[in-house]
């Protein structure tokens, strides 16, 4: 809804008079600026893109990409300043063809939910990975490419996005697989950082619904959960327990049990990348890739957190960069990086603003956005990633590997991440526990879903759903009594 009369009296505050409401600046609804956002706010209804549908082709079905996360997956890299680049990135730059987004404009709400062709931003001043991930998938595989997306930043796994919580549960007997359904009898609550899990799956019925509407084919085809940061402050393994069971919650809801998970967000620390290996070794169906560069690595003898808003350098005790990682793809632009760590002149935009804003500035996103796609296209698919686009990934040139042997700690010259573990469940393999073909339905497997399964699928659904829920409960309850 827009509020015509805050739209008039803002413009009235600042000498507009002739200003009535959202009709009188709808011209600013695509504007990427902060004045841009606001105007998005206020005139929700107004500034809504209009839903755009791949057209309908049951050869051809569209591939869904679930992306989730915290503020590294919102995005806080600006379109403005990937605009002005666009001869580098030119590809990126206005409406891409073969690639569409499904998301919310600002305000997120009901209302809101739209599906457009991928834009940068589409229709916010800041976008994330999305736009460089989408076009990537879509280059290389050659499929139609539709992101959902639903990210909320500085969250957590251990309630914000915990399946099992109360703001977070239904009752999936009653459920009957729709989006009104849940918006109807569940807990969404867009203004609440409790309620992402249920908000989550609700975006994504959203989508399924609106192209199963239209009669558009389509396949799940991966998770990409961007996550971290916020649960910094807990052991490893209840942070991997904790993500392990959004990720089995997430699958079960989309119905597809082994829908492959590609991960990130370890943000150079050691513990936040064990409970990332732990999460893809328990994680019901594996299929899990956590893909991570070796661009900095934190130091374990340092007092120093590394932080969006504190690097952890420029002191004795400070993070690892690696001289090898930033010489090839450029060192950071900002002023305020210390001149004495450039090995070479080379630059690239990977911050917003350092040191005080670490998120990924429009150089960074994209970076990120190719390596996410780069993973997914090298783990789960038969599809060769071409040579060139290989030898500029940041995460095949750079690897994070675990240091080794068992017990070594990182250096300057050996960025590596401390696996936390324990030497007897860090050489563990992930276990498949998919379920039998009676319990699996008509989605044994993301490779395999065609167009004829997808209106069967509802009905499976709610036991899908159920039967997961009942699991995630009750691995919650013994979680809460061990510790």
């Amino acid at each position: 809804m827009d509020n015509d009369d805050e739209v008039q009296a803002q413009a009235a505050a600042t000498g507009y008079s002739q200003v009535s409401g959202c009709v009188d600046v709808v011209q600013y609804c695509a504007r990427h600026s902060n004045f841009g956002d606001r105007v998005r706010e206020l005139c929700c209804a107004t500034c809504l893109p209009e839903t755009s549908l791949p057209r309908a082709n049951s050869t051809e079905p569209v591939q869904l990409f679930l992306q989730a996360g915290q503020s590294e997956c919102v995005g806080h890299a600006s379109v403005n300043d990937l605009i002005q680049d666009y001869q580098t990135y030119g590809e990126l730059v206005g409406v891409q063809e073969g690639v569409w987004f499904a998301g919310y404009a600002t305000p997120a709400s009901a209302e809101n939910f739209f599906i457009d062709k991928m834009t940068a931003g589409n229709g916010k001043s800041t976008f994330g990975p999305e736009i460089s991930m989408g076009n990537r998938l879509h280059e290389v595989i050659g499929r139609r490419v539709l992101v959902v997306k639903y990210c909320i930043g500085g969250t957590n796994t251990a309630k914000n996005w915990n399946p099992s919580t109360i703001q977070n549960n239904w009752d999936r007997s009653q459920d009957d697989g729709t989006a009104a359904w849940l918006l109807e009898n569940a807990n969404i609550d867009f203004e609440s950082k409790n309620s992402l899990f249920v908000n989550l799956i609700y975006t994504a019925r959203r989508a399924v619904e609106a192209l199963t509407a239209a009669g558009v084919a389509f396949q799940w085809k991966a998770i990409v959960w961007v996550q971290g940061q916020s649960d910094a402050g807990i052991s490893w393994d209840v942070f991997g327990a904790n993500t392990a069971r959004v990720w089995d919650a997430a699958r079960a809801a989309v119905g597809v049990w082994d829908l492959p998970v590609v991960d990130t967000g370890s943000s150079s620390q050691h513990k936040l990348r064990s409970g990332k290996a732990y999460a893809g070794q328990i994680v019901k169906a594996c299929n899990v890739i956590t893909v991570e560069h070796a661009g900095g690595t934190e130091n374990p003898n340092s007092a120093c957190t590394v932080t969006p808003s504190n690097p952890c350098i420029g002191s004795t005790d400070s993070s690892f960069l690696s001289t090898k990682f930033f010489n090839r793809y450029g060192w950071p632009s900002d002023p305020d990086f210390p001149e004495e760590l450039r090995g070479n002149s080379k630059t690239l935009k990977w911050f917003v603003n350092f040191p005080s804003n670490l998120h990924s500035g429009y150089e960074g996103m994209v970076v990120k956005g190719r390596m996410l796609a780069d993973a997914y296209i090298v783990h789960f698919t038969q599809v060769p990633l071409p040579e060139a686009m290989a030898a500029e990934d940041t995460a095949l040139q750079f690897p994070w590997l675990a240091c080794s042997p068992a017990g070594a700690e990182p250096t300057a010259e050996n960025l590596c991440w401390m696996d936390q573990r324990g030497e007897a469940l860090r050489t563990q393999n992930c276990e498949s526990e998919i379920p039998n073909d009676e319990l699996a339905g008509p989605y044994p497997s993301h490779e395999t879903k065609d167009d004829s399964s997808i209106a069967s699928g509802i009905v499976w659904s709610c036991l899908h759903i159920f039967v997961m829920a009942a699991t995630v409960y009750i691995s919650g309850m013994l979680l809460t009594a061990v510790k």
